[in-house]
């Protein structure tokens, strides 16, 4: 296992024994998946961003407001995910949190892109989220076939967000999903950042408020998908901060 660390996020290669990563692969083979809009828009992908395939989410510990999530364990392979990062996770309490203190679970829920979809530029904290993470469970990657994950610079996650005043009185950030003056005016103060290849059994932490993409996934993947198991370390409604 090898980790490279910065102060935004930590790669950790051959994340899984290599038996287990097989196992995760299968699982990503037989889980079921709907669209991401499926329900409704999901504002994070764009328009311009294809639509990506989701699985059902799991939660990695139950809390009191849960009365619908499975819960780990789940008897599937995304198990082996779950168990290793829970594991994993409290040696990077400075990018993530401290369970229990900062974060109460974390999702985990697996994804499909295929060729031309992606995840435009965004951030993560609007929603108690205190940082994320992706496994990528694909089998093989070539740098051809697109797919990186961009991270802009640390200092991204200091700006205030902006909120837009509506007619009927209230206050709220609307997202960039139309209007991404906010993030270009951002990203473009630096213009530059750092990215991460989407290599097999590479695990991913990403700290909160740092804004950032997935680039599409190249027409040259063919029929190859790029897939994830990733999700969010969140304190759900503010209740571990509201307890303190």
């Amino acid at each position: 296992m090898s980790v490279y660390v910065t102060d935004t996020f930590a790669i950790i290669d051959d994340f899984l024994p290599q038996d287990e990563a097989e196992f995760v692969w299968r699982y990503v083979q037989d889980e079921q998946y709907e669209m991401v809009h499926q329900k409704k828009w999901v504002k994070a992908f764009r328009l311009s961003d294809g639509c990506p395939m989701w699985g059902p989410p799991y939660l990695s510990d139950d809390y009191e407001a849960n009365s619908k999530n499975k819960v780990f364990p789940t008897g599937r392979a995304i198990d082996l995910v779950i168990s290793r990062l829970k594991q994993v996770a409290k040696d990077y309490d400075n990018l993530i949190g401290k369970f229990g203190q900062d974060w109460a679970y974390f999702f985990a829920r697996a994804y499909l892109y295929s060729a031309d979809q992606g995840l435009s530029w965004h951030r993560d904290n609007q929603n108690n989220a205190t940082g994320a993470y992706v496994y990528y469970a694909h089998r093989e990657w070539d740098p051809q076939w697109g797919g990186e994950f961009l991270v802009a610079p640390a200092q991204t996650k200091h700006h205030v967000i902006p909120t837009t005043k509506l007619y009927e009185g209230t206050e709220k950030f609307l997202g960039s999903h139309l209007d991404n003056k906010f993030e270009r005016d951002v990203l473009m103060e630096s213009g530059h950042g750092q990215y991460i290849m989407p290599k097999p059994n590479r695990l991913v932490l990403l700290t909160s408020g740092v804004i950032h993409c997935i680039k599409k996934v190249d027409p040259a993947a063919g029929n190859r998908v790029r897939a994830t198991i990733q999700g969010f370390f969140q304190d759900p409604v503010g209740a571990l901060k509201q307890a303190a």
